[in-house]
């Protein structure tokens, strides 16, 4: 893979009291810090769980590719001020940082692409056209959240499993579990006569 380098500020992380980093990513992060080269592998790790995590927050391919590519590199720039801790928890805080300087500068607009919307060959284009709206009304609320609880449900539907989630955040697993059931019943309350509760599994 190519990689190439940008300007960047240090991301706004805090791990000191992170879990010890996993013995595969501490040997990834050595061999990356002597060879930026190397740093591949840690982008074919993780890319998918971040680019799903940047499409969850901001709603369309092109920016969330945008925000994936910002966020490699400003890991890969800050690489050699990581501390040891969790890989995973640092490029997710720097994933979140880009992400929300992103709402800033434009804000997002209810723009769901194939990757989130995909027509349904059985379905008629009323469905389809109920499905989209349902959707975008799940994620009108979603923003709508007390941040933790926000963040617990957008590293969900990124593929996060809720023990991951909790090492993420620094949490427990039982509070990651009362923040996505409080979301949750937010959520309900509001849209779940559309049908949405599947967006999100325990």
């Amino acid at each position: 893979m190519g990689l190439s380098f940008a300007p960047m500020t240090e991301p706004k992380t805090n791990l000191s009291k992170a879990p010890p980093l996993e013995a595969d990513d501490r040997a990834l992060v050595v061999a990356a810090r002597r060879d930026p080269r190397a740093f591949g592998a840690l982008y074919e790790k993780y890319v998918t769980q971040i680019y799903r995590y940047a499409y969850v927050r901001l709603h369309n391919a092109p920016a969330a590719q945008d925000a994936t590519s910002q966020t490699f590199l400003k890991a890969l720039q800050a690489l050699p001020q990581f501390r040891d801790g969790l890989f995973i928890a640092w490029l997710y805080r720097i994933a979140h940082n880009v992400c929300a300087d992103a709402v800033r500068r434009v804000p997002v607009t209810e723009n769901y692409d194939a990757l989130e919307f995909q027509l349904h060959a059985d379905d008629s284009p009323e469905q389809d056209a109920l499905r989209e709206i349902e959707r975008a009304a799940f994620y009108r609320t979603l923003n709508e959240l007390p941040d933790e609880q926000r963040n617990v449900l957008e590293m969900t539907l990124s593929g996060f499993k809720g023990e991951e989630i909790a090492r993420v955040l620094g949490k427990t697993h039982a509070s990651v579990k009362m923040l996505r059931w409080r979301g949750m019943e937010t959520i309900k309350a509001r849209v779940a006569a559309q049908g949405l509760l599947s967006e999100v599994q325990e």
